[in-house]
């Protein structure tokens, strides 16, 4: 386990008076990062009703049926990308010991 918390004693990172970095970790950095997780979810599924919708009402045109999978691509890249970070960062946050 890596003791990150002698970065902290300079007093030039100070998180609202604590200086534990895993009850800072615990209560302000893990919630943050569920929480814009879960945003990314609602945007995603968003994203996905608009696209499902041209595609639905788009008669046949080329125009809509392009915007349409694009929407429904870059919805799945961008869950993708953000599952793929969350793991990323939980797993860099395990091996600093930080739990």
């Amino acid at each position: 386990m890596v003791d990150i918390s002698k970065f902290f004693l300079f007093g030039l990172f100070r998180f609202g008076g604590s200086e534990d970095i895993n009850s800072v970790m615990e209560n302000k950095i893990k919630p943050g990062l569920n929480w814009l997780v879960a945003f990314s979810v609602v945007v995603a599924v968003t994203m996905v009703i608009v696209a499902g919708y041209n595609l639905i009402t788009s008669n046949g045109d080329p125009d809509k049926i392009q915007k349409g999978t694009k929407g429904i691509t870059a919805a799945v890249i961008g869950m993708i990308v953000v599952f793929t970070a969350r793991i990323f960062l939980v797993f860099i946050l395990e091996k600093l010991g930080v739990e």
